[in-house]
């Protein structure tokens, strides 16, 4: 050990004679060298003493450019340069904008952890087209309970969606593919403990188009809508929607918000949109394991304008599935003195 200590203070002391730059307060530190030659290895050299080094830039001189441009590949993820050129052509011709990856201030998202993770997941059985029927017992809840959609929450909103959803078709065929809203509650309303025939909430639609092709006349766009059609069209138009019915009710006495559930439909997929009494807004997707929540509307609606899945306009596709039809369940008197025990339903 003495011998060891000596010759590594000679070496410092070396090598502060030698240069006035040189700032080092240690040694690097001692490993044995990676090709088991029975030196020390240097971190600077791959951990290689000096022959083994030389040994390697040797035989690294001769490697065939097709083998250092594969391990290049996989390092990076891909698996051939054609991959390559497609991902740098991408990134020339739609370079990604900074902003729209950033969450909006207010605004978090969220990974279901809880089973079922979404309606596909078969716990206890899977519905694939039970999304209306999730999003209106998530919808029926908050209206009816003030029980916002958190984590727990949710996963049972799902599994009563889907278990209404077997039921529904189970009596009714056609009600195992799309389904309107007013045609799900009497199955929704049963698996919250509700009688199936009671009254206690209205549904009032408005209809969004979010494509109109250029040069269509405004009024004829209209028409295609129904009587239900909203007067504004486009994204613009749904944010507009959905920040009048949202903001449709106005703080109580005691400066609480009123509870506001929605259902929104845009072919083939439903959701749920929900505002509690202190004005938290819940964005729920039943297909998907991400969730956005909101501290108020304002962050929801900076959200939903940058947003580009559900609320997107698409020239190419059909108008229906350029529709959002936007569906209010509003308590009726008998809905607002209901007792409704949802902790013992079944």
């Amino acid at each position: 050990p003495s011998l060891l200590l000596t010759i590594g203070c000679f070496v410092v002391m070396a090598a502060s004679e030698g240069s006035t730059t040189d700032t080092r307060t240690e040694l690097p530190p001692l490993i044995a060298c990676a090709g088991n030659c029975g030196f020390y290895g240097d971190p600077s050299r791959l951990n290689l003493c000096s022959k083994c080094y030389r040994s390697l830039l040797t035989q690294a001189q001769v490697l065939p450019e097709q083998r250092a441009i594969q391990h290049l590949l996989q390092q990076s993820g891909y698996s051939s340069l054609d991959d390559v050129k497609v991902a740098v052509m991408y990134r020339e011709l739609y370079p990604p904008n900074p902003e729209d990856e950033q969450e909006p201030e207010g605004a978090e998202s969220w990974i279901t952890t809880t089973p079922p993770l979404s309606q596909f997941d078969s716990v206890p059985e899977r519905g694939a087209s039970a999304c209306t029927y999730i999003a209106a017992v998530t919808a029926l809840r908050m209206v009816l309970r003030g029980e916002s959609p958190t984590a727990d929450i949710w996963s049972d909103c799902i599994v009563r969606g889907v278990r209404a959803f077997h039921e529904a078709k189970e009596k009714d065929p056609a009600l195992q593919g799309a389904a309107g809203v007013s045609e799900v509650l009497p199955y929704v309303l049963p698996v919250l403990g509700l009688p199936s025939h009671a009254h206690l909430v209205d549904v009032h639609e408005r209809v969004v188009g979010l494509y109109s092709q250029p040069g269509q006349p405004e009024a004829e766009f209209l028409e295609l809508l129904g009587p239900n059609g909203y007067p504004r069209f486009g994204k613009e138009g749904l944010v507009d929607c959905l920040n009048h019915v949202l903001t449709s009710f106005v703080p109580d006495a005691e400066g609480d918000c009123a509870e506001i559930g929605l259902v929104l439909t845009r072919p083939p997929e439903s959701y749920c949109v929900v505002r509690n009494e202190n004005g938290q807004v819940f964005f729920r997707d039943s297909h998907r394991r991400k969730q956005h929540d909101f501290v108020s509307l304002e962050s929801f609606m900076t959200w939903l304008r940058k947003d580009k899945s559900f609320s997107s306009p698409l020239s190419g596709c059909s108008l229906i599935m350029n529709q959002v039809g936007v569906y209010v369940l509003v308590p009726t008197v008998s809905g607002q003195m209901h007792e409704v025990l949802l902790g013992g339903a079944e």
